[in-house]
């Protein structure tokens, strides 16, 4: 999805009622980026099947120069690797967007306790805890307010070391603010630019779907990028509502 929305300005599937909006132009560029973005020099033939932690570890042991499933594995790795031997750089292009939701069931016997909950773990203090901790913040004020800090101790590194010495586990570098270093000036820009992911309520079968018509562009015969795109518009047509 970042490969076909850096392809092409203000791409989208669906619309805002979740029917499909692809074309055969826009499905073509975002296949020859792809193709491009997993070409053999950027990618290792095991990350085809690879799964979190297995491409951890092949970053740990050198065998890739790049891991892209951070935030939150690089306070882990501040605990292996020196401060000037792992940096953060933004993704080529733009980046998509998930998200997880916190919502309110109708039914619920406990709504409103609920929705304290809800107005707790979105409140400005908790995002700033998130994103010290190595998530991201859906706050701008969590990277930009230094008055908003996160009082938990555990989440800046504060708190009592398990360590025999007391010395702090924490390594992972931080501004002045007590920030992960690449908060301000690497990550907010790239979720400023970010795009979300197709709106749709069968969004399993888009995901299928796409993913299963793409896997043809890593086996040993692929298919012309407009062979591809044909049948990708084809399958989605299928799959979503248009």
């Amino acid at each position: 999805m970042e490969a076909f929305a850096s392809a092409t300005d203000d791409f989208a599937l669906t619309d805002g009622s979740g029917r499909y909006t692809g074309g055969l132009r826009e499905l073509t560029d975002g296949i020859a980026e792809l193709r491009r973005r997993t070409d053999k020099p950027y990618t290792l033939d095991s990350a085809l099947s690879s799964d979190e932690a297995s491409s951890l570890s092949d970053f740990e042991d050198g065998r890739t120069a790049f891991l892209r499933q951070w935030p939150y594995a690089y306070g882990t790795l501040h605990q292996s690797f020196a401060e000037q031997d792992l940096g953060v750089a933004p993704l080529p292009g733009r980046a998509v967007l998930g998200g997880q939701n916190l919502a309110v069931t109708r039914s619920s016997q406990r709504a409103g306790k609920a929705a304290e909950l809800i107005t707790f773990l979105t409140s400005p203090q908790s995002e700033r805890c998130l994103l010290d901790a190595g998530f991201a913040a859906t706050r701008t004020s969590a990277y930009t307010d230094d008055r908003v800090r996160c009082t938990s101790a555990s989440a800046s590194g504060g708190s009592p070391s398990a360590s025999p010495t007391g010395e702090s586990t924490d390594r992972m570098p931080r501004d002045a603010a007590g920030r992960p270093g690449y908060a301000r000036g690497i990550l907010l820009p790239a979720l400023q630019r970010a795009v979300s992911r197709p709106r749709t309520p069968l969004y399993g079968a888009f995901t299928q779907t796409f993913t299963a018509q793409l896997g043809a562009l890593f086996t040993d015969d692929p298919p012309s990028d407009a062979v591809l795109a044909g049948r990708l518009d084809e399958a989605l047509r299928r799959a979503l509502p248009g």
